[in-house]
Parts: structure tokens; sequence; C-alpha cells
């Protein structure tokens, strides 16, 4: 996947972490080569890559190990909802496909074991599992606004 964050930088996600193209410096930053603190982005596969269209310093990494929230202003990476003693977490860490809801600040995440539909302000997470009896594998999501 590849994506622009809100000061022209390419993101591009990899089998082997994340990788960032500065357009300003014409220099590529490979986050497996940083520091230990962000090694979840430099050891992960990275699945998916997301830019805020509510919050536009912030950038969603699906990973196979878990979904990572990046301020890129504040250079702050945040782990969220994998934990295995949170009893707020994904059906699974393997994250399939990112998309945002029509509402602000709302993320559908996809795994192989059905999605989770994210509200980041009340930090609550709906799945499928609730509305379906079989876990469904979810390739793609599409959102889509009905015209008024």
């Amino acid at each position: 996947d590849i994506e622009e964050d809100c000061y022209g930088n390419v993101w591009i996600a990899t089998d082997n972490g994340l990788d960032i193209l500065l357009r300003d410096k014409d220099k590529i930053i490979r986050i497996k080569d940083m520091d230990e603190e962000i090694s979840i982005l430099g050891q992960a596969k990275i699945t998916q890559l997301l830019r805020s269209s509510s919050e536009d310093e912030i950038m969603w990494e699906g990973t196979n190990k878990g979904l990572v929230k990046i301020n890129v202003k504040e250079s702050k990476i945040e782990n969220v909802y994998t934990a295995e003693d949170n009893e707020n977490q994904l059906t699974s860490s393997y994250i399939t496909k990112l998309e945002e809801g029509n509402s602000p600040n709302t993320l559908y995440v996809g795994t192989p074991y059905g999605i989770n539909l994210i509200d980041y302000d009340s930090n609550e997470i709906n799945y499928s599992l609730e509305f379906f009896e079989e876990k469904l594998y979810i390739n793609d999501i599409t959102n889509t606004t009905p015209n008024l």
C-alpha cells in the first residue's frame, strides 16, 4: 500500500516494515533501521495505510501484528486495540483493510475474522460477529455515501 501524509511524504507499506519517502529531501527512511520504540513498524508486515480525513496529522497502519495510530506532527506512535488483556480488542491482530466511515472519527477495520467498527473518540469497537454467525474474511471495504 502507498499513502501520502499531510506533509507530502509518501508512506510505503512493505512485507518488511514501513518506509517513508521524504519528498523535500529526496530521501527514503527505512523504519526498521530506526530505534526500538517504533520496532513494530520496522518488523511487521504493513498491510494497510490510511491517512485520516478528520485529523490531518494522523496516519493509520494496519499490520500483521495489529493496528497502529501515528501522529505525524508529534511523532507519536500508539499500538491500539491489540493487547490481549484489553477487553476492547479487535477480532484479529491481522489487519486486511482500513476505511474511514461517514461520521467523523469512525474507522472500519477488516480482518480475517470479520469487520470491526471503531469510534476512536469513545474508544468503542463494534464487531461484525454481533451480526453474523460466521467469521467473515474481509478483503475490501467500500464506503459509499448516498447522493442526497
